[in-house]
């Protein structure tokens, strides 16, 4: 039986933890290939994403990757960081680590790719607003390149990777 909440015609995976499954639309499957980097992609994500969830840590991180781990000034000169500041740091970490945790664990399920692949493109539109619009530090925009590089991997093994 379906998981509550859950159409009956929704796939899943509802009777089982079972991690090495595939929780994907039937029929689809990722190519080895594009499998491992993908995954890849998502660890760098969850190493890059797991100091923020840390309410002891985000600050620091984040000052560091603020100002471009000290290339374009002191990290000191971020703290401390606004209360928001700090609160959503901590919230974006955690929901970062829940996401990127998902596509470590299902790096070929195309539904996850999809959305990772636009999630990546509205990143990066709103990095590249407050670059342009906000003064937002220049560093930002490594960002921008890492999600738009990292959604064209996702679009290519996309268009190539998933046999019908």
């Amino acid at each position: 039986p379906p998981s509550i909440g859950m159409a009956p015609d929704v796939p899943a995976c509802r009777d089982s933890l079972d991690l090495p499954q595939v929780c994907s639309t039937p029929g689809l499957k990722m190519l080895p290939k594009y499998s491992r980097w993908l995954r890849c992609i998502a660890l760098f994500d969850l190493l890059a994403t797991a100091p923020l969830a840390l309410p002891v840590l985000n600050d620091q991180v984040a000052a560091l990757l603020l100002s471009g781990f000290g290339l374009l000034g002191s990290p000191g000169a971020w703290l401390p960081l606004s209360l928001p500041a700090s609160l959503f740091c901590s919230l974006a970490g955690l929901l970062g680590l829940l996401w990127t945790g998902c596509r470590v664990l299902r790096p070929d399920d195309a539904l996850l790719i999809r959305a990772d692949a636009w999630g990546r493109c509205a990143v990066a539109a709103a990095l590249a607003y407050y670059l342009l619009a906000r003064g937002a530090p220049v560093v930002l925009w490594l960002f921008v390149a890492t999600e738009l590089g990292g959604a064209a991997v996702e679009r290519v093994a996309l268009a190539r990777g998933i046999a019908k």
